[in-house]
């Protein structure tokens, strides 16, 4: 079902100056719950609209002084000042809003995968609950991935370096093309083609700062650093709808299914966690995966509700 962005964005920045209005109410609030459980799009939007809040909230607490009033005047100007300042509010985050949008703040739901084009030409490719913010200036082509993963193939032959700040990791590239994940303070950037150089704060000798064709350079949360080079069309097989496990764990091959939809993959046990998976599977389709898995180590699948169990089975 196709999804009005310009205006769910719209109704998310309502609902933001609403709530930090000076008539919020329990009325308010419970309708605003309801929006937000229409659909993972709505959420989405709603978080990145109250970023815009936070990063716009510099008004003045009061009108300025030649508005001000004695007698009667005074009187209607007290009562007039929370209304005026609360549709001030309201205009701003929703000016903000357009501003911010477009262009400068992209985003996903979970499940949803999304290409852009930025102003200089360069192509951004979003995965599932993604959450990224441009700044180009005069001086660097800047992209902010807050959270997710998005595939990147910059346009060559400009003069402003193309910079990506992920966590604490930044990554500068000229005429190239990567992929760079940020998920649980974790950050993993792969090279597929150019020239890409990464940062680190604290500048660990084993994690290099130049990264040749086909290496992945992975950070887990506590700024550990492992160099790879596993196959490229693993890492982009998201872009063609498709999960893609050799030898990987169950416990890793379900949290990637996780990522993808409102319904989720468990394991009963444990040690079942360990148990190695293999093969090409469809993004959204976990139910097929769940009985391929099962088939393979002598499990059950049971669904409950939207939720797939893996279980040891009874059989003997």
């Amino acid at each position: 079902m196709n999804v009005d962005r310009k205006q769910v964005r719209a109704e998310a920045a309502s609902w933001v100056a609403r709530l930090h209005g000076p008539d919020r109410n329990a009325h308010i609030e419970q309708g605003c719950k309801r929006w937000l459980a229409e659909s993972p799009v709505h959420a989405a939007e709603f978080e990145i609209a109250t970023d815009v809040w936070h990063e716009t909230s510099a008004l003045p607490a009061e009108l300025p002084m030649s508005a001000r009033h004695s007698g009667a005047a005074g009187e209607r100007g007290r009562f007039l000042r929370p209304v005026l300042l609360a549709a001030g509010m309201a205009c701003a985050v929703l000016v903000a809003a357009v501003i911010y949008f477009d262009g400068r703040a992209l985003s996903t739901a979970v499940g949803e995968q999304r290409s852009v084009t930025l102003d200089d030409g360069t192509r951004v490719e979003l995965n599932t609950n993604t959450r990224l913010q441009v700044r180009y200036d005069e001086h660097a082509r800047t992209v902010v991935l807050k959270s997710g993963e998005a595939f990147f193939d910059v346009t060559r032959r400009q003069a402003r370096p193309f910079v990506v700040i992920a966590g604490e990791r930044t990554i500068t590239a000229i005429g190239t093309t990567f992929v760079v994940r940020h998920e649980n303070d974790a950050v993993s950037v792969t090279l597929i083609e150019g020239r890409l150089a990464v940062d680190t704060p604290r500048q660990l000798p084993e994690a290099p700062r130049m990264l040749s064709t086909g290496q992945r350079l992975r950070f887990d949360a506590a700024g550990n650093a492992l160099l790879d080079s596993p196959p490229i069309e693993k890492v982009t097989a998201w872009q063609r709808g498709q999960l893609v496990f050799e030898n990987t764990s169950l416990r890793e091959a379900v949290a990637e299914f996780n990522r993808y939809g409102s319904g989720r993959i468990r394991i009963a046990a444990p040690q079942l966690g360990d148990v190695p998976v293999g093969g090409v599977f469809r993004i959204g389709d976990m139910s097929s995966f769940a009985q391929a898995v099962a088939a393979s180590h002598q499990l059950r699948a049971v669904r409950h509700g939207d939720d797939i169990i893996l279980e040891r089975s009874s059989a003997p």
